[in-house]
């Protein structure tokens, strides 16, 4: 990974006169030799650093922090962007209590400040069957409109109509199916490997990593037909040597393309509240409605840790209940069928 100069420093102890800035590099640097910690995880406390502590502590020296205004900052912080404001916090207690270890400071202040507290979740909104039906008629209505006008087979309105039938029929996460590589897809078994995701380090771009966002993520998923098609066309479309989902260069998509091309397509529609991630809680449901938690649990790649399924499945993923997403069919299969909006096949 590269390092940017406001990561770098060359104290080897924090003293009292240590600017904020140098404090937080040494810890960085500390855990970038940390083998445990992913590079998404260390990136990831280079952006909390960036957007909160240096820009407010930065130039502060450590000796001069104070309880009181840490509780302030935090608090002010967390009325706008509370999960930013839960990272920093932590952020600063690693650091400061390496301070501490060094005798620069007496105690760890962030000790003194309340945690911030997490933001009230609300149950996901879910697509129904219908409206998944609709979804997959207005990227057919966007791309052929866009005929004429770069709307090739290879371009972002096309691999969108495969990238929808795929998370519709799988429940992956965007950067799980544009990480799947050949050699993950069984095609005459039917079924898809997880073993990794895509992730977006600073500097460096995508990266493929082989590991999910937790150990009970890497799973086997069999696939609906319409899935496998959509898994099929892409890998003949694009004849990557190692991926699925490729560019016209060979790089990895980026999931935020394949955002911009969906806010696109659903202009002026029902749909315009629905996003991508919106199909991972939406086909739990289906699942959740039909078989039952633990069957959706498995499916999302959810540690069970409770008899019946998994309470981050219930919690985050499975929406309003009393709302009739499906019929009483046992298989997304036969819940979802093919897409017959893509009537030319393609």
């Amino acid at each position: 990974m590269t390092i940017r100069p406001e990561f770098t420093t060359a104290i080897e102890k924090i003293e009292p006169e240590t600017l904020v800035r140098d404090a937080i590099a040494l810890w960085l640097r500390s855990i970038d030799g940390d083998p445990l910690r992913r590079a998404q995880t260390r990136d990831a406390y280079r952006q909390t650093a960036r957007r909160s502590l240096l820009l407010k502590y930065g130039n502060t020296e450590v000796g001069n922090l104070d309880a009181g205004r840490l509780k302030r900052y935090f608090t002010t912080l967390a009325q706008t962007q509370p999960s930013l404001a839960r990272r920093a916090r932590w952020m600063l207690q690693q650091v400061l209590a390496d301070a501490v270890l060094d005798k620069a400071l007496p105690h760890n202040l962030v000790m003194d400040t309340p945690k911030v507290k997490r933001p009230e979740h609300e149950q996901p909104e879910v697509l129904s069957i219908e409206d998944f039906q609709q979804m997959r008629q207005l990227i057919v209505d966007w791309r052929t409109a866009r005929a004429g006008r770069g709307g090739a087979q290879r371009d972002r309105s096309f691999v969108l109509t495969d990238v929808v039938e795929i998370l519709g029929g799988t429940a992956l996460r965007i950067n799980e199916l544009l990480g799947l590589r050949h050699s993950d897809v069984d095609y005459e078994q039917g079924t898809v490997a997880v073993c990794g995701t895509l992730v977006e380090l600073d500097g460096l771009g995508l990266k493929f990593q082989p590991r999910t966002k937790t150990p009970a993520g890497m799973r086997t998923i069999t696939l609906p037909r319409f899935a496998l098609d959509a898994l099929q066309r892409q890998a003949k479309l694009n004849g990557h040597a190692e991926n699925i989902f490729s560019t016209g260069t060979g790089n990895f998509v980026n999931s935020h393309n394949i955002a911009r091309s969906w806010r696109a397509a659903r202009t002026e529609s029902p749909l315009v509240w629905a996003e991508m991630k919106s199909l991972r809680a939406s086909v739990a449901t289906w699942i959740e409605n039909e078989s039952g938690l633990a069957a959706a649990s498995a499916q999302l790649g959810h540690a069970v840790a409770v008899v019946g399924g998994s309470k981050v499945t219930a919690k985050y993923y499975i929406g309003k209940k009393g709302r009739k997403i499906v019929d009483n069919s046992g298989i997304l299969g036969d819940l979802v069928g093919p897409n017959v909006a893509n009537e030319s096949g393609d």
